[in-house]
């Protein structure tokens, strides 16, 4: 009778541990033409499409630091990896619209239009030694 009753009690413990082997991934969850922000290393999937991708991060960050006067504005390049289906690629986008290496601000993989909109945080002019990454997307 012991046993019975320490059953539940064992089974809600194992519930709540989880390991990293099979803890799920919370990709975020895309809708066509609505902006979305991801971290470095954070995806984003379509499940209509069988499309998803991966923010990877940031290859260059040329930005003029805020507070500062420069000649040029500057550019950013992200890194993305993309797949739908059973194609995959890795893409590089750019803001502003192009940066001259050929990363624009808008591509399109497979049918599906990824836009660059905006990263952040904007470089400062003494940056710490790790910068966390965010970037803007819109896909259609």
């Amino acid at each position: 009778m012991k046993n019975m009753l320490l059953l539940p009690l064992i089974l809600t413990s194992l519930l709540g541990c989880k390991s990293p082997d099979n803890i799920e991934p919370n990709p975020w969850r895309l809708e066509p033409g609505k902006p979305f922000t991801l971290s470095e290393g954070k995806s984003a999937v379509w499940a209509l499409k069988d499309f998803d991708m991966v923010f990877i991060g940031v290859t260059a960050d040329s930005r003029c630091p805020e507070n500062t006067q420069c000649i040029w504005a500057g550019q950013v390049t992200v890194k993305i990896a993309v797949s739908e289906g059973n194609q995959t690629d890795t893409l590089l986008l750019s803001t502003p619209v192009y940066d001259g290496r050929g990363a624009s601000n808008n591509v399109d993989f497979q049918g599906v239009n990824i836009r660059l909109i905006d990263v952040t945080p904007y470089p400062k002019l003494n940056p710490p030694a790790k910068v966390n990454y965010e970037a803007s997307f819109e896909v259609n």
